[in-house]
């Protein structure tokens, strides 16, 4: 029995601002509940801070990472209103350093911080390496007009062409969704990262949380020429994962696809998130979407030689 897998649990129940990637709901699904685990920090017998992971073993190596397709996990801390930034300081020092040093030993460790942290300096005093990652945020969907004029002129130019001819509707065809995606990784010459039975289970969990919708982009012949998958909490909807047909790029439907994940994100959330890419052609594109650049931290450290220089090995 893990106590403070089970106090954390209880905590992600009672409390409705975590992020969605930080739930355990969200760990379970992407990870498995036997392959995850937590450290947590606690003040007056109530979680204040925690830190989740997912345990993985190589051979005699071991990793604390992230699940598939969670672009951001790290720490969590519940900052008090009206706080002075000397005493948030204060407080991410205290609190991101009992984390870290309760974590499990490792060989290696990685994880991916939201861009509202963005004090990873306990991390550095304690012989991790950061490395700066970029997404593009929408902050306010409500008024759903401002943001279409925010939009570039090329974007609006091929959201005008789609119209009409394209039609976007949210689906339950995972064959459909998940042979879409597989062509996009296709074409950039890439092993789809995630099977079908994996993005069923997914889909199947952030739809009992009322979390998660998949879209589909379809022509009047009822081809498919782009498909998204969105999730989203209260605050923040996210652009998880999508692709299109490399035969049907041209069309406009994956201009016209986003600009109704950002319609629909309005009205379940507050904000829209892209999830970042450091891929120059797709930054480009959704930079023309009229969000805010938004930095975050990657963050990494390696007991171990041996995985350090096999990942630099696999990474060039």
């Amino acid at each position: 029995m893990n106590k403070t897998k089970d106090k954390f649990r209880q905590f992600c129940q009672k409390n409705t601002n975590i992020p969605i990637f930080l739930t355990d709901w969200w760990l379970d699904l992407t990870a498995n509940e036997k392959n995850w685990d937590v450290v947590i920090v606690e003040k007056n017998d109530s979680i204040i801070a925690f830190l989740p992971f997912v345990k993985k073993k190589f051979g005699i190596f071991n990793s604390l990472g992230m699940p598939i397709l969670t672009p951001f996990l790290g720490i969590w801390l519940d900052y008090p209103s009206n706080q002075s930034l000397s005493a948030r300081l204060s407080m991410e020092k205290k609190y991101f350093t009992q984390l870290i040093t309760q974590l499990p030993k490792f060989d290696k460790f990685f994880t991916q911080l939201d861009s509202n942290i963005t004090n990873w300096l306990p991390f550095y005093w304690n012989g991790f390496k950061q490395t700066t990652r970029y997404s593009y945020v929408i902050k306010n969907i409500s008024n759903i007009d401002l943001v279409f004029e925010n939009i570039k002129s090329n974007i609006k130019s091929d959201i005008a062409k789609a119209k009409g001819k394209i039609d976007i509707e949210s689906s339950d065809d995972l064959g459909i969704f998940y042979e879409v995606c597989n062509k996009t990784f296709k074409r950039q010459h890439k092993t789809i990262p995630f099977t079908r039975q994996f993005i069923e289970s997914l889909y199947s969990g952030v739809k009992a949380k009322n979390a998660g919708e998949i879209f589909i982009a379809k022509d009047k012949e009822q081809n498919v020429h782009a498909v998204a998958l969105l999730v989203w909490d209260q605050n923040k909807a996210y652009y998880l994962i999508g692709g299109g047909d490399p035969k049907l790029r041209n069309s406009g439907a994956t201009s016209l696809l986003i600009w109704k994940l950002i319609q629909f994100s309005a009205t379940v959330s507050s904000q829209f998130d892209f999830e970042g890419s450091m891929i120059e052609t797709i930054e480009k594109f959704f930079r023309g979407f009229g969000g805010i650049q938004k930095p975050y931290s990657q963050i990494v450290k390696y007991n171990s030689k041996t995985i350090e220089i096999t990942d630099k090995i696999r990474n060039n």
